[in-house]
């Protein structure tokens, strides 16, 4: 049986007109969850709430989020404070560190948790973690990309991941995105950890984010490429293209490892 609920704040402080923070499609202790929309411009999530909405029975286990609906609805970011930098919230805080609090409280039930992102880099997908727990692990198995975002303490400690053992970031390039090929990958994890299934173990490159690439800082005029080294820094950029960091160039990984997952 499936429970739907509406997670809701009429606070007076509300000054918009849009009071519905979160929807939630699914069973109370899904198996996993699907959150889409942490960030109101990033469209991926709700086209995949949209399209699993319609098909839960055939997904025993998979509850769906839509996180925050009204950045969505407005087609901004956020409204006060970025939802991915406000965890592990506060009930009394801003507009997102409230509905973080709520968001937390719902998915920690999960023993998965998919956050997906959009990007306007040229990264086509990436999963992005936080620890390499086995359930990340098995997250990172069937997703079929050679490299590997990791993003360390303390600059995970804000994110949604950053509180979950089991929690993992699928970014994925806007264009990329419009296709089928990003709906296939996710349809991919998402049967597998279903149906307890893993794909061949394979070579993936861990890079190891410890911070970023100021604005400030001179680049080299050509060959900036994410997750290539820029030897005159001694990093990896990550991100590098992302018109949402207005005062970095890019996430920076100082080391990368090779891992079979």
């Amino acid at each position: 049986m499936l429970w739907c609920a509406l997670v809701v704040s009429l606070g007076d402080e509300f000054a918009h007109p849009f009071f519905l923070l979160m929807k939630y499609l699914g069973p109370p202790n899904p198996l996993i969850t699907l959150v889409g929309c942490l960030h109101g411009d990033e469209t991926l999530g709700r086209d995949l709430f949209e399209h699993y909405s319609d098909r839960l029975a055939a997904y025993p286990g998979l509850a769906l989020v839509l996180a925050n609906e009204p950045a969505m609805v407005l087609n901004k970011r956020f409204i006060e404070t970025d939802l991915n930098r406000s965890f592990p919230g506060h009930p009394e805080g801003s507009q997102e560190e409230r509905l973080a609090a709520q968001l937390l409280a719902r998915v920690r039930s999960s023993r998965y948790v998919l956050d997906i992102h959009n990007t306007t880099t040229d990264i086509d997908a990436v999963p992005i973690a936080t620890n390499l727990s086995d359930e990340s692990r098995r997250i990172i198995n069937l997703f079929p990309t050679h490299e590997v975002a990791l993003i360390e303490p303390p600059l995970a400690g804000r994110s949604l991941i950053g509180q979950l053992t089991g929690g993992v970031s699928l970014e994925f390039n806007f264009d990329f995105a419009r296709g089928e090929e990003a709906l296939k990958l996710v349809d991919h994890v998402i049967v597998g950890l279903i149906q307890n299934q893993k794909d061949p173990a394979r070579e993936r490159s861990i890079f190891h984010v410890t911070g970023s690439i100021p604005k400030s800082t001179k680049l080299p005029e050509h060959g900036i490429r994410n997750f290539e080294l820029i030897e005159e820094l001694g990093v990896y950029p990550f991100l590098y293209g992302e018109r949402s960091y207005p005062d970095i160039h890019a996430l920076a990984a100082t080391s990368k490892t090779i891992e079979v997952i």
